[in-house]
């Protein structure tokens, strides 16, 4: 039969291994403990991470092609309005004449940094697209006189169609961008620098038929394109 010192003498050292090896364990533990967790954690951020970096991929590339979708769409409008401008008035060149016509305004136009609008109204009315047209020169009409005082060292040839069209839009510009800098214009809208425009590019004035006309047209053809007027 254990006697109550046998059980003193027995349970005297396993309280101080408790004691002493106690806090050792506790520390093991957690120190266990906080790298599974951290491992856990990692994990699971290394299975997210890929899924949001082929999201944000994937909105990255859709926004630009949302935007040519809509340049694109814009062109298309612009160039099947100037393709019908041309061929309502030159039918008889047909659609490949007049696809030609259109392309050639839309590429001279960006290449000048200017609208296309007031470049292929101006051509219809000075020249129904017909190079053969005068009593000046071209589809866009450059007067000779014009063009040896602004136009003589450009290079560009006025009897050349490719050519022609380039003169006459930098001609338009740079009535255009004229108004701009004359003193005390009471008129700021973009109708009174178009009219403007035309006025001098014809020699008409603002209050010109000529300027009325072009200013219906030009009306016309940007609603034929769907954007505003």
């Amino acid at each position: 039969m254990t006697t109550k010192t046998e059980i003193v003498r027995v349970a005297t050292p396993l309280r101080r291994l408790i004691f002493w090896t106690g806090p050792v364990v506790l520390v093991a533990l957690s120190f266990t403990l906080c790298v599974t967790g951290r491992a856990r954690s990692t994990a699971q951020n290394a299975e997210t991470l890929p899924i949001k970096f082929v999201t944000r991929q994937a909105v990255h590339r859709a926004r630009p092609q949302f935007r040519t979708s809509n340049a694109e769409t814009t062109l298309q409008k612009k160039r099947a309005a100037l393709q019908q401008l041309v061929l309502a008035s030159r039918p008889q060149r047909g659609k490949q004449f007049a696809a030609y016509m259109a392309n050639l305004l839309i590429r001279t136009a960006n290449n000048e940094k200017f609208p296309v609008e007031p470049v292929a109204v101006t051509a219809l009315i000075e020249s129904d697209f017909d190079m053969s047209s005068g009593p000046c020169v071209g589809v866009m009409q450059i007067n000779p006189a014009t063009y040896e005082e602004n136009h003589r060292g450009s290079g560009l040839n006025p009897r050349k169609l490719q050519d022609n069209v380039r003169l006459g839009t930098r001609e338009l510009r740079m009535h255009y961008m004229h108004f701009a800098e004359l003193p005390s214009r009471h008129m700021t809208t973009d109708r009174a620098r178009l009219s403007y425009m035309w006025g001098r590019y014809n020699g008409c004035g603002i209050h010109g038929s000529y300027v009325r006309k072009a200013l219906r047209i030009y009306t016309t053809l940007r609603r034929h394109e769907g954007l505003a007027v």
